[in-house]
C-alpha cells in the first residue's frame, strides 16, 4: 500500500434541502484518488483544493447548488441532531466551490451519482458535528468510514483486495476490476467499435473528399488554368491553388461537423445521465 485516505460520512442536515454531508482529509484524497478535471465546475482543481483546505470553508456539489440556489461564498449552518455539552452540535461553513462530484467520496453500492446533492468538508471543519458522533458511539451513521487505497507500482490489485476483504472491509471495489469489467461488456465493446469504425470512416470521407473537391474543381476549369500558367504561374502554383480551395471547403465541412458532433454528445449525455449510476463520466 502506498498511501490511504479516509472518507467519512457525517451525521448533519444542510439548509433548504437535504443534502450528504462527506469528511475527508484534502492532502491525501488528492493524492490517492487523483481526480480529473472534469469534476471541478467553478474554480478548477487546484483552488477548490486549496478551498478544501481552508477550515470552515467547503465544497457542494451541481446538484445541491441548483436545489438550494446556493452561490460561492454563502454561509451555510449544518446542524445535528446530536448534543454536546446539552447543545445541538453545529457548524457554520462557506461555499468556496462547485464540483459534479468527488470520485470515490461514496460507497459504490449506495448508486450515488453526478445528480446527488453532497457537501464536502475536512475534518477540521466538520470537527464538531464528528465529535458529536464519535461521543454517542450506539448512534448508527449511515455509510460510516471508507477509505482509498493507492498501491505501489506493480502490485497485483487482485491479491490487495483478497487481502483488505480478509481484514473485515466491506464493499472492496477495485478501479482496475472496474476498468475490466468495462471493457469486457458487449454495450461497451460494440460502442467503442463503432466509435473506431465512426473514426475510420472519418478519414475516408476526408481523404476522398479532398481528392474529389480537387477534381470536381479542376473540371472544365482548362482556359482559367491556361490563363493562370500564361501570366507565369508554375504548374505547382496552380496545383496549390486548387488544393487550397479544396481545404476552404473541407475545412468549413469539418467545423460544422464537429459542432453538430458535440451538440449531439451533449444532448446524449444529458439525457443518459439520470439512467446512470455515473453520468456523463464514461461518455466523456
Amino acid at each position: 500500500v502506498a498511501e490511504i485516505s479516509r472518507i467519512q460520512q457525517v451525521n448533519a442536515n444542510t439548509p433548504y434541502t437535504g443534502a450528504s454531508v462527506v469528511a475527508l482529509d484534502p492532502a491525501t484524497y488528492f493524492s490517492v484518488s487523483r481526480p480529473e478535471s472534469f469534476y471541478f465546475l467553478n474554480p478548477g482543481m487546484d483552488p477548490a483544493r486549496n478551498a478544501l483546505g481552508t477550515r470552515g470553508t467547503v465544497l457542494i456539489t451541481q446538484r445541491y447548488q441548483v436545489s438550494a440556489a446556493l452561490q460561492i461564498g454563502d454561509r451555510l449552518t449544518l446542524t445535528s441532531s446530536l448534543y454536546t455539552n446539552g447543545t445541538p452540535a453545529s457548524a457554520s461553513v462557506t461555499i468556496g466551490g462547485i464540483v459534479r462530484f468527488l470520485p470515490g467520496s461514496t460507497p459504490s453500492s449506495y448508486g450515488y451519482y453526478q445528480g446527488s446533492s453532497m457537501l464536502y468538508g475536512s475534518f477540521e471543519t466538520l470537527h464538531d458535528l464528528i465529535a458529536a458522533a464519535s461521543s454517542q458511539p450506539d448512534v448508527f451513521v449511515y455509510g460510516g468510514s471508507r477509505y482509498l487505497v493507492s498501491l505501489q507500482p506493480g502490485t497485483d490489485w487482485q491479491t490487495a483486495k483478497q487481502t483488505i476483504a480478509g481484514l473485515g472491509a466491506t464493499d472492496v471495489v477495485a478501479y482496475q476490476e472496474i476498468l475490466n469489467s468495462t471493457a469486457n461488456n458487449p454495450f461497451m465493446t460494440s460502442f467503442l467499435g463503432f466509435i473506431r469504425m465512426e473514426v475510420a470512416f472519418i478519414v475516408v470521407i476526408l481523404t476522398a473528399g479532398l481528392g474529389l473537391i480537387i477534381y470536381a474543381a479542376s473540371l472544365e476549369r482548362d482556359v482559367e488554368f491556361a490563363g493562370i500558367i500564361a501570366r507565369g504561374s508554375s504548374g505547382w502554383q496552380t496545383a496549390g491553388l486548387l488544393v487550397g480551395e479544396a481545404f476552404s471547403i473541407m475545412i468549413i465541412g469539418v467545423v460544422i461537423g464537429f459542432a453538430v458532433g458535440i451538440a449531439t454528445g451533449y444532448l446524449f449525455a444529458s439525457f443518459s445521465a439520470p439512467m446512470t449510476t455515473t453520468g456523463v463520466e464514461p461518455v466523456i
